[in-house]
C-alpha cells in the first residue's frame, strides 16, 4: 500500500502494486526485457559447403575447431553471447578462409561417428508441466489450460484434480491404470494398438510414475478412464488429447535414435553435418512418430564406418547475418522459472526452501500472469511475454529508492525458510513476527522518504541539451529532461524532454545517449500502438518534440510509418453538435470525423474597391485595392474525433456514431464489457476536444424502472437524467 500511494499521480493510469510473488515475477522478464533492447545487431558471416561422395550428397557447416566457451561469458546469457563457434566477424578472416578452402578443395575427406542415444519415457503432467505443453504446442496462455482442465475434470470426468504440483502416483494406484488403460483399448479409437501393446508388455518406467514420498495432498493429472461421450472441442479436447498421450507415453519404451556426426576437412577449414535418425519409435509412436525405413544420411563407409574417406567438393556458399537479442521469454519458459527459481539462489539454506515450490502455486501462478498483464506491467507480444515501460519503470525506482529486494525471490526463501524453524521448534513465532514488522517499517519508511530527482541525481547526464545548449540532459522518472546548472541567469528552464515510451518501446538511456551523440541511430524495433503489429525505424531528436521517426538520411516522418490507412467509405455530415460539419472516414477498424469550418481556412485576402474621384470633371476608373489583414488570423486547431469500430467488445455502427456527432451522445448501451469481462452499461458523451468518454448508467434505469430514494442521492443526477429512457430505444441499440 504504501508504494501504490507513493507512486500514484494524475497523470497515471491503473494502480502501482508490487507483491511477494508477482514483483519478482516481473523482474525476471523486465531483466529481460532490459537486455532485449539494449542489444545492437552486429553482422558475421556464416559458410556451407556441400559434399558428395560416390552414393549421396550431404551439406556442412564451417566452424572453428579451436574456439573455445571460456571465451564467452558463463552467465545465463551465453547463449545469446554474439561469439560462437560457426560465426566470422571479420572480412579479412572470411576471405582468408575461403582462400584457403580454394587451394585445398581436391584434398577433402571425412570421417563420421555414431552412437546410440535413448530419449526417456517423458514423466507425467503436474499442473505446472501442462500449462508449458500447451503454450509451447499450441500457445495457450496458461489461465485457459488451466480453465480447460477445469472443466474437464468438473463437468466432464474424465481428467483428474488439475491444480497440483506432483508429477507421481500413489504406488497402490497400479490396477487402476492397467484399468484405465484396458477400457482406453476398447473405447479410445486413436489409441487401441497403443494399449493393446501395453497391456501386453506390462507397465514400463514405473519407478518413474509410482513413488508415494512424491504424493502429497494431490498425485499427477491423468485420465479418470472415462471416455467423454459428447465430442470435446476447442481447448477441451486439446488438454485432454495432451494428458491422454503423455499418460500413455510414460508407460512406454525409450525411444532409440542414431546421432551422427560428420566432420568434412578442406585444407584447414573444418565442416560439421549433425543428423538425428529414428531408429526406434518407443514412446514417440504415440505421438504418431515411427523410425524411417531409410537412415536420413546413409554410411560414410559401410565396411569401416569410421574410417578417414575422401569426398568431393561441389561448392561452398557464404550467408550474411546479424546477431539477434535474447529471446523474450514464452509463457511456458517463464512458468519454468517461476518453479525452479531456487536454483539462481546463492543461500543454500534459503535455496532449499525454494526448491521444492519455487514462487506461487502451480494453481496461482496463471492467475499472477494475467494479474501482471491486467495491471500493464506485462503485454504479450505473439507467444511471448515483454516487460511495458510501466513495468520496468517500476522495478527501476524500487531499485533506487532502494527497495528492491522486494522483487527478489530470496524474500520468498527467507519467509519460508523462517517458517521451518518456526515448525521444527527453532524459532519462536514472536521472533519470526518481529522480523515481519521490521521489515514492513523499513519499507514503509523508504517509500515515503524518496525524492524522485534525488534517486536520480547520482547518474551521469547523457549529453548536452540539443535544444538550448546550455544544459545537460539528465534522467527522471518519466523521461530524460534538460537540467541547467542553479547558477544559470536564464529566466525559465528549458522544456526539452525526451519521454521513457515511444510506440510501446521504453527508451532506455543507451538509445538516448546513442542519438544525442550520432543525431541519428537505428532502425530500432517498435509497435503499433494497439500491439498488434511491429515495424523498425530510424530516430533522430526534435527540439520541439524529444525523440522522432526518421529516414537514414534524418528527414523527419511527420506521419506514421507504416502503409497508409485504408479508407473503406467517406461522406460529409452537415451539422454535428459542435457547430460544424463533419468530414466521416471508415477504416477497417475505427470511424472518424474531421470537424471543418470556411473561418478555419487561414489567409484570407480582403479586396475592397478604392473610393471614386473626381478630376477635372471626369470620373476615374474604380479600381480594386487588394488589403491584407493587419494581424493574421490565429490558427484554428482541427478538432478530430475517433471511435474503434468494436468498443469494449460491443461492435459500434456507422449510424451510432452519426447520431454520436449530431447529438454529442449515444443512447444508453447496456452490453458493454470490461477488461475482466464483466458487462456493464453506459452512454459515450463526445468532449470539446473530439474524444468521448463513458457515462455510467444504472441497469435499474436502463430498464425504466426508477430507484430507490437511497439510490438517488448516491447517483449523480445528470446520470439518472440520461438513463432515464423507453426500453424501446435501449432495445434498438443493443440489436444494432
Amino acid at each position: 500500500r504504501a508504494i501504490t500511494k507513493r507512486l500514484k499521480t494524475r497523470n497515471t493510469k491503473g494502480v502501482w502494486s508490487v507483491g511477494r510473488v508477482q514483483t519478482p515475477t516481473l523482474a525476471l522478464l523486465v531483466h529481460r526485457e532490459l537486455d532485449y533492447l539494449k542489444h545492437r545487431p552486429e553482422p558475421y558471416f556464416s559458410l556451407e559447403g556441400r559434399f558428395s561422395t560416390t552414393t549421396h550428397e550431404y551439406s556442412g557447416a564451417w566452424f572453428d575447431p579451436h574456439f573455445k566457451k571460456s571465451q564467452i561469458s558463463s552467465t545465463d546469457e551465453e547463449e545469446h553471447s554474439g561469439l560462437k563457434e560457426d560465426r566470422i566477424f571479420s572480412k579479412q578472416t572470411l576471405e582468408d578462409i575461403l582462400s584457403d578452402f580454394a587451394k585445398n578443395k581436391d584434398k577433402a575427406t571425412a570421417q563420421e561417428t555414431r552412437k546410440e542415444s535413448k530419449e526417456i519415457a517423458p514423466q507425467l503432467f503436474d499442473l505446472t508441466l501442462l500449462q508449458r505443453e500447451a503454450n509451447r504446442k499450441f500457445g495457450m496462455p496458461a489461465s485457459r489450460t488451466l480453465q480447460a482442465a477445469q472443466r474437464l475434470y468438473e463437468k466432464h470426468k474424465v481428467l483428474t484434480y488439475p491444480r497440483t504440483d506432483s508429477r507421481y502416483l500413489p504406488n497402490d494406484y497400479r490396477a487402476q491404470v492397467n484399468q484405465i488403460i484396458k477400457d482406453f483399448s476398447k473405447d479410445a479409437k486413436d489409441f487401441e494398438s497403443v494399449c493393446r501393446k501395453i497391456s501386453k508388455q506390462g507397465l514400463l518406467n514405473q519407478e518413474r510414475v509410482f513413488n508415494d514420498k512424491y504424493v502429497s495432498d494431490h498425485f499427477a493429472i491423468i485420465p479418470t478412464g472415462l471416455w467423454p461421450n459428447d465430442r470435446l472441442e476447442g481447448d477441451d479436447s486439446r488438454i485432454f488429447e495432451l494428458v491422454v498421450k503423455r499418460f500413455l507415453a510414460a508407460f512406454m519404451p525409450h525411444a532409440v535414435w542414431d546421432k551422427v556426426e560428420r566432420i568434412t576437412t578442406v585444407g584447414k577449414q573444418h565442416f560439421r553435418t549433425r543428423v538425428q535418425d529414428l531408429q526406434q519409435p518407443g514412446w514417440r509412436e504415440v505421438y504418431g512418430l515411427d523410425s524411417e525405413e531409410e537412415s536420413r544420411l546413409p554410411h560414410l563407409n559401410e565396411k569401416n564406418p569410421e574410417a578417414v574417406t575422401s569426398v568431393l567438393v561441389e561448392n561452398i556458399s557464404t550467408q550474411e547475418n546479424a546477431t539477434k537479442p535474447p529471446a523474450r521469454y514464452s509463457e511456458a519458459k517463464l512458468l519454468s522459472l517461476m518453479e525452479h527459481c531456487g536454483r539462481s539462489v546463492s543461500d543454500e539454506e534459503i535455496a532449499e526452501a525454494l526448491r521444492e515450490k519455487g514462487i506461487g502455486t502451480p494453481a496461482t501462478r496463471a492467475d499472477i500472469i494475467e494479474n501482471l498483464i491486467i495491471k500493464e506491467y506485462v503485454a504479450r507480444q505473439g507467444k511471448a511475454l515483454r516487460a511495458t515501460s510501466k513495468g520496468i519503470r517500476l522495478m527501476d525506482v524500487l531499485a533506487r529508492i532502494p527497495v528492491d529486494n522486494l522483487a527478489s525471490v530470496e524474500l520468498t526463501g527467507e519467509m519460508e525458510y523462517g517458517l521451518k524453524l518456526m515448525e521444527k521448534g527453532k524459532k519462536k513465532r514472536s521472533e519470526f513476527m518481529q522480523d515481519m514488522y521490521e521489515f514492513t517499517e523499513t519499507i514503509v519508511e523508504k517509500a515515503r522518504s524518496f525524492d524522485y530527482d534525488e534517486i536520480y541525481s547520482r547518474e551521469d547526464p547523457l549529453g548536452s541539451c540539443p535544444a538550448c545548449k546550455k544544459g545537460l540532459v539528465r534522467e527522471g522518472f518519466w523521461g530524460y529532461k534538460c537540467v541547467r546548472p542553479k547558477t544559470s541567469s536564464e529566466s525559465e528552464d528549458c522544456s526539452f524532454i525526451v519521454w521513457k515510451e515511444k510506440n510501446l518501446r521504453y527508451i532506455d538511456r543507451f538509445l538516448v545517449e546513442e542519438v544525442l551523440k550520432k543525431q541519428i541511430a537505428g532502425p530500432f524495433e517498435f509497435s503499433n500502438l494497439s500491439g498488434t503489429s511491429l515495424f523498425e525505424e530510424y530516430v533522430t531528436i526534435s527540439t520541439e518534440k524529444g525523440l522522432v521517426f526518421c529516414t537514414s538520411e534524418g528527414t523527419i516522418k511527420e506521419s506514421l510509418p507504416g502503409k497508409e490507412i485504408e479508407v473503406l467509405h467517406e461522406e460529409m455530415i452537415e451539422k454535428t453538435c459542435l457547430g460544424k460539419p463533419g468530414h466521416i472516414k471508415v477504416t477497417p477498424n475505427s470511424y472518424m470525423c474531421e470537424f471543418v469550418s470556411p473561418q478555419d481556412i487561414i489567409g484570407v485576402i480582403e479586396e475592397k474597391p478604392k473610393k471614386t474621384r473626381k478630376k477635372k470633371g471626369r470620373e476615374t476608373d474604380v479600381e480594386t485595392v487588394t488589403k491584407k489583414p493587419k494581424k493574421a488570423p490565429k490558427k484554428v486547431k482541427k478538432i478530430i474525433s475517433r471511435m474503434p469500430r468494436e468498443l469494449c467488445g460491443r461492435p459500434m455502427s456507422l449510424d451510432e456514431y452519426k447520431l454520436f456527432l449530431i447529438t454529442g451522445e449515444t443512447p444508453p448501451i447496456a452490453d458493454f464489457k470490461s477488461k475482466k469481462g464483466r458487462p456493464f452499461a453506459a452512454y459515450l458523451k463526445l468532449k470539446d476536444n473530439g474524444n468521448f468518454e463513458f457515462k455510467f448508467v444504472s441497469r435499474k434505469a436502463l430498464l425504466g424502472e426508477v430507484d430507490t430514494p437511497k439510490e438517488k442521492k448516491t447517483r449523480a443526477k445528470g446520470v439518472l437524467k440520461k438513463a432515464k429512457v423507453t426500453k424501446k430505444i435501449v432495445q434498438t441499440a443493443s440489436a444494432e
